[in-house]
């Protein structure tokens, strides 16, 4: 968010940022959605995705505390989101995969990612939990994955079954990496958000069902453990 702030504002002070501008620049990110970036290696075409209302809402947010924080350190006399109305969001309903969506999203990912995706399902980790996985918090013997920081805060453990392990068996990041989903860059985990970008939303328009995050894949993983009869 603040890479994208500091680009889109370039050049202008504090007291040119009004309302107006504001307002103009919420339109721009509805029409102009996230731009996937193209590899080198990468046939496919740039194309560019539409934002969802809760994402331009984040962007707006971040905006909204650095212009708080520049009226607290009296840099602006005031914050002109004060006269900005913010997009409205609503709760959603928990949308859960199908196994025929499942299948499809699968496929579309193909044989490096679709496990990454499968491996989500099988244990309900939130996507910043598992994109940064340690191999030091993974034991294969016991089945269970350490998670030492969480959203609920705490250390939490996810319990392994077969197919899980034989997943991260089959990944071989351990021999260059501490990270069991890596970067280009061995030294630093994979970037989540541009993973969903090029990888991720790309996948879901090629598998041609109903829009899914990747945190849908998490309510997949408590439904089918609530149809298997776990009250917890």
């Amino acid at each position: 968010h603040a890479d994208w702030w500091k680009a889109r504002l370039a050049g202008k002070r504090l007291n040119h940022i009004t309302p107006a501008v504001i307002e103009e620049i919420q339109s721009e990110l509805f029409r102009t959605g996230y731009t996937r970036q193209k590899r080198k290696k990468d046939k496919e075409p740039v194309v560019r995705l539409p934002f969802s209302k809760q994402t331009v809402l984040h962007y707006l947010k971040f905006l909204r505390h650095v212009l708080n924080l520049a009226v607290r350190d009296g840099k602006l006399e005031r914050n002109p989101f004060a006269r900005v109305e913010l997009p409205k969001v609503t709760a959603n309903r928990t949308r859960c995969l199908t196994p025929d969506e499942e299948t499809k999203v699968l496929k579309a990912l193909g044989p490096t990612y679709g496990p990454w995706a499968r491996l989500a399902i099988l244990t309900g980790m939130r996507k910043s939990e598992q994109f940064g996985l340690r191999w030091t918090d993974v034991d294969l013997e016991q089945g269970i994955i350490t998670l030492p920081q969480t959203k609920a805060g705490g250390v939490q453990y996810v319990h392994l079954n077969d197919e899980a392990k034989a997943i991260l068996r089959s990944l071989d990041s351990w021999q260059r990496s501490v990270w069991v989903f890596p970067s280009e860059n061995p030294a630093r985990p994979i970037d989540g958000r541009n993973f969903y970008g090029r990888v991720w939303m790309p996948a879901v328009e090629k598998a041609k069902i109903e829009w899914a995050t990747w945190h849908d894949l998490r309510h997949t993983f408590a439904s089918r453990l609530a149809m298997q009869g776990a009250t917890e």
